[in-house]
């Protein structure tokens, strides 16, 4: 029997010619494939029960106003973008080779690309998926989309934690973890959630801030999950 994926000669092209040709489906309606659907919509229609303009007006009206809704929150969030200029941020990056991790630095610009914002990163320190902390050298490019948290101004200066403590509790940013906290009545309680973010609790201490807006301290915590 031929190779399916090597058939020559015969006009027909190999399979996996036929699954790079293949079409990709945009699920994103824009405009010129609503232009389409109408027109459609119209040359298709039932003669003997045309559908009214008033219909084709509302439609376009519809149409029209989540069009202007989508352009608002694009320019919302690149303004939010632009406001994180100067700040320390931590971001969820994948470096050339394929390394994952989070990367900490200040951001040293913010630019839009085909109405995508991305933030420079400088500065930065790396916490690889193991806990492995170094430093990049240069700046980075990362979607502002990736970035997971903004730090207060005080976080990194605070004397309750060491750089180190701080480190720690970033790299737990976006893991799911348990531990043991007091419960109501003073026992011990097992708890369990995905972190959120890190800060200062009242004390001044760091420590993680799960899902649900429970903080944890870092010596409380038994398990670190993916």
């Amino acid at each position: 029997m031929a190779d399916v994926n090597n058939v020559t000669g015969t006009g027909v092209p190999s399979y996996e010619e036929y699954k790079k040709s293949q079409r990709v489906v945009d699920n994103n309606l824009g405009k010129e494939s609503f232009l389409q659907l109408l027109a459609a919509q119209l040359q298709y229609q039932n003669p003997l029960e045309p559908a009214k303009d008033t219909e084709f007006i509302a439609q376009l009206a519809q149409f029209s106003s989540l069009e202007q809704i989508s352009n608002l929150n694009a320019t919302m969030n690149l303004f939010q973008s632009y406001s994180l200029a100067g700040k320390k941020v931590a971001a969820t990056v994948t470096l050339d080779g394929g390394i994952k991790g989070t990367a900490i630095g200040t951001v040293q610009s913010v630019f839009n690309n085909k109405g995508t914002p991305y933030a420079v990163l400088g500065d930065i320190t790396f916490i690889d998926e193991d806990g492995v902390t170094g430093a990049l050298e240069g700046n980075l490019e990362v979607a502002t989309s990736s970035i997971d948290q903004v730090f207060d101004a005080g976080l990194f200066e605070t004397s309750g934690g060491s750089d180190n403590t701080i480190m720690d509790a970033v790299s737990l940013i976006g893991k799911i973890i348990e531990a043991t906290v007091a419960g109501e009545d003073g026992e011990p309680l097992e708890v369990s959630g995905r972190v959120s973010r890190v800060e200062l609790n009242d004390t001044g201490r760091v420590v993680a801030v799960l899902s649900d807006g429970q903080q944890i301290n870092l010596d409380n915590i038994t398990l670190i999950g993916e």
